[in-house]
């Protein structure tokens, strides 16, 4: 086994101190390497003859050279796939769905980062909506973060201008993913509330700031007809609204996105 590179028992005999955080991090390590190059691969490397001296320490040495080495790898490839979005010229708001077309749908506690995002292939609607409006501000087009809250379910969408529509992540397997739009507040909820066959009682543009979403230009569904509130009243109601809206999956194939987050600020 790989356990014959360490120096150091992996664990403490009888009497001795509690295991270390670096005799930890080195299980971590010899964890990684193994994903990275594989069972057998690195089950042959163990096998090999080891002899004690120079040639073992050298031995050492260079194994876990090419550890750290392979750890470093793994490591800046996350941060690669979000780059490589970034740095796409004519990155289209359709060719940005697609990339995502086979992601998972996981509900999450908490905003992911778009780098963990796009390594785990899975996340939901507030996930894929804050790495749309990243990429694609990067690329020059405008967004805007919309959610939309439902008597059951809470639903996070990016309109982008410049393609007339915003991009679902429920519609991200679509053939044409953008779903039209006229980018009014009003517009958007109607049309994701459609969707999950029921009715929106609220919706504003956000912004994420340290994960958490921060209220603007909040509109309550009163009755038929919307109306905008401002001020105590609007906070209240909006803390409200999240609050009631648990997340839950929607109708059918439909899903949806965090609701119970704090909510930091509405600014109007």
């Amino acid at each position: 086994m790989l356990l014959c590179f360490f120096r150091l028992p992996l664990r403490p005999r009888p009497g001795n101190l509690p295991v270390s955080a670096f005799l930890i991090l080195r299980y971590y390590w010899l964890i990684r390497t193994i994903l990275a190059i594989g069972w057998r691969p690195a089950l042959s490397i163990a096998k090999m003859p080891m002899r004690s001296g120079p040639s073992c320490m050298r031995a050492r040495v260079a194994f876990w050279g090419i550890c750290l080495g392979l750890l470093c790898v793994i490591t800046t490839a996350n941060a690669g796939k979000l780059n490589d979005l970034l740095d796409q010229k004519n990155l289209t708001p359709e060719a940005l769905a697609r990339v995502t077309a086979d992601f998972t749908f996981e509900l999450g506690p908490q905003l992911q980062a778009p780098e963990m995002f796009l390594e785990r292939k899975r996340g939901d609607c507030a996930d894929f909506a804050n790495l749309a409006s990243i990429v694609l501000t990067q690329g020059g087009y405008t967004t805007k973060l919309v959610v939309v809250m439902m008597s059951k379910q809470t639903h996070v969408v990016c309109y982008v201008k410049e393609a007339g529509g915003f991009l679902d992540y429920n519609h991200r397997a679509d053939v044409h993913p953008v779903v039209a739009s006229d980018g009014s507040l009003e517009d958007i909820a109607a049309k994701v509330a459609s969707d999950f066959r029921a009715q929106w009682q609220m919706t504003s543009a956000i912004r994420y700031r340290e994960n958490s979403p921060v209220y603007l230009d909040s509109i309550f569904a009163t009755g038929s007809s919307p109306a905008r509130t401002d001020g105590r009243s609007a906070r209240k109601r909006a803390v409200k609204a999240a609050r009631a809206a648990p997340a839950t999956k929607g109708a059918g194939f439909m899903e949806t996105s965090i609701a119970s987050v704090p909510v930091q600020a509405i600014i109007n």
